[in-house]
């Protein structure tokens, strides 16, 4: 029986999935003189980033931990790490980040967030921000265009 914490389960499965993300895009074979190109792209989703500013204490909050499956006290910090691993990807050329953005979309937690995703801005990568939906309908358009 194989055990891990929550937290690192949770931030394994993360770096994971933007791994197999990465290892994904492009995966369309193509001979040398082919005008095929590859895309590098990451997907991270369902960020939930809330600011430990609105409280991360109490009876309220920690009631509200304990029915959730959400890391909120560690959602800035898992994210830092993700951004921090994205700006060391060569040839990165956008993040899908679907789902729920923020906890419950205050206003600060997109403040905070934007600050953490600032970097790759200022790197040129490129962000598309969508329901789940949308994403799955986008991922799917791409790895079509790559196989074909």
């Amino acid at each position: 029986m194989f055990t891990t914490s929550r937290r690192s389960f949770m931030k394994s499965s993360i770096v994971l999935g933007a791994g197999l993300s990465l290892g994904v895009a492009g995966c369309g074979g193509s001979s040398a003189g082919s005008l095929q190109s590859k895309t590098k792209f990451a997907v991270l989703s369902d960020p939930h980033v809330y600011d430990s500013s609105l409280g991360t204490s109490g009876e309220a909050f920690e009631d509200y931990l304990s029915h959730d499956r959400k890391m909120l006290l560690e959602s800035v910090e898992i994210l830092e790490e993700m951004v921090a691993d994205f700006l060391t990807t060569d040839g990165l050329e956008f993040v899908i980040i679907p789902g729920d953005l923020t906890k419950d979309g205050e206003r600060v937690c997109h403040e905070k967030m934007v600050s953490i995703l600032k970097p790759l801005l200022e790197k040129k990568v490129l962000m598309y921000m969508s329901s789940q939906v949308i994403t799955i309908l986008i991922i799917l358009m791409l790895l079509l265009l790559t196989v074909v």
